[in-house]
């Protein structure tokens, strides 16, 4: 039978401790391939709680020792296993906009400074500087204080350092088209509409059609949708869809999303989604969703070889703040992945063919480049010599649309 465990459950709302127990499993004398029942009156309490109403609701288990093993010291955790009782309340972009207008009084407007270079949106204390030769967010101040690193823009995201898996794959060499892809400006305008500031800035990416909408309202959020409508595809999936690249003609990105770089003292992060640990979309099972508090230093698994690390999936909101408290938020409407490492991608991508470089070598940035993404292609791990993931962990080749909202946090 089993012995020598005991069941702990917690149980949570969005980070907030509602119940915790522990039960003495030894007790029930369950038997090798039997079954055993065992009733926790804290789950349905808790369903049924209507301060809890509207919340994310989950039940952490996990069966703990109760002695000192050969191997193993009491308390160390053996198996574990979250069950979410009631969903998490996502919020339409059209929701969240409407929220904002009433936090920002709908009679305050957003006001707009034109110049032949660039674009400045303010609203009170916040603004967002476009760079019109790029179309990009260039500066994000707060009250005065630059949210991005100078020399650094808001820009869009569709590539990974390599793994060793991709390596195994070929990966880098056949999406390389994604990696640095030119990106062009077609057309950006912007209106001020119902107080709202809209910007649209079109793009021709490879040979793709994207098409970045931000909208800024009075409260000072900024709403970012990331349109990307990719071409049919090419019959010959090896052929010269991208010649000046090479690769494959239906390459897809590694990533979808958006990037940007903070200054070193946005060093603290706070995150609701799955954690501790780094953890991808075919490699999360074993992550708790959780409130999290971190740091960036602490973020990059030093693997042998440099490669992509420290992404966190099944995210509800993402914080980057200083030793003050301010910073940014990221939201989205479903669940996105997020990091935050020292390093730029192309400081851990080390070209098309591996090299004996080491996580030893790298040489910190003074700054701190967040991902925020939609997805990114799975690790794989089937095998490191040539298998793809799974094709529920790829990247779909399709059109894409990544919605998410930048929060200022003073």
């Amino acid at each position: 039978p089993i012995e020598g465990v005991e069941l702990k459950y917690v149980i949570e709302a969005q980070g907030q401790k509602v119940a915790e127990n522990t039960i003495d499993v030894s007790r029930e004398k369950i038997g090798p391939q039997k079954k055993c029942f065992i009733k926790i009156k804290d789950i349905p309490a808790a369903i049924a709680n209507k301060e809890l109403a509207g919340k994310e609701v989950v039940c952490n288990l996990s069966y703990v020792l109760k002695a000192d093993t050969k191997l193993q010291k009491k308390g160390e955790v053996i198996a574990h296993e979250q069950f979410v009782l009631t969903d998490y309340n996502w919020q339409t972009a059209a929701c969240c906009c409407a929220a904002s207008k009433a936090e920002g009084k709908v009679h305050h407007s957003v006001s707009a400074e034109d110049h032949s270079a660039y674009l400045v949106l303010s609203t009170r204390g916040v603004s967002y500087t476009f760079d019109r030769h790029t179309g990009y967010v260039a500066y994000i101040d707060i009250d005065g204080q630059p949210m991005l690193e100078e020399g650094y823009q808001l820009r869009p995201d569709f590539w990974r350092a390599p793994t060793d898996n991709d390596h195994g794959a070929g990966l880098q060499r056949r999406l390389r088209a994604w990696h640095n892809p030119y990106v062009q400006l077609k057309d950006f305008k912007y209106e001020i509409k119902d107080g709202d500031a809209v910007v649209t800035a079109q793009y021709e990416v490879n040979r793709s059609a994207l098409t970045l909408t931000y909208t800024v309202t009075p409260c000072g959020k900024l709403f970012v949708e990331e349109n990307m409508n990719m071409p049919p595809k090419e019959e010959n999936a090896q052929g010269e869809g991208n010649r000046h690249r090479g690769g494959d003609a239906n390459a897809v990105p590694l990533r979808y999303g958006m990037e940007l770089q903070m200054p070193r003292q946005f060093s603290r992060i706070d995150f609701y989604g799955k954690g501790p640990q780094e953890n991808y979309i075919d490699r999360n099972n074993f992550a708790l969703l959780g409130v999290y508090h971190q740091n960036v230093s602490e973020q990059y698994w030093p693997n042998i070889r440099p490669q992509e690390s420290g992404n966190k999936t099944q995210v509800r909101w993402w914080r980057m703040t200083d030793g003050q408290g301010h910073g940014l938020e990221f939201r989205s409407q479903a669940p996105m992945e997020c990091s935050a490492l020292p390093y730029l991608t192309d400081d851990l991508s080390l070209g098309e063919e591996k090299q004996q470089h080491h996580s030893g070598d790298l040489v910190e940035r003074p700054f701190t480049s967040v991902h925020i993404s939609q997805r990114q292609m799975g690790m794989g791990c089937v095998n490191s010599w040539g298998a793809w993931p799974r094709k529920e962990y790829q990247m779909p080749y399709g059109d894409y649309r990544f919605q998410f909202v930048i929060v200022p946090v003073r």
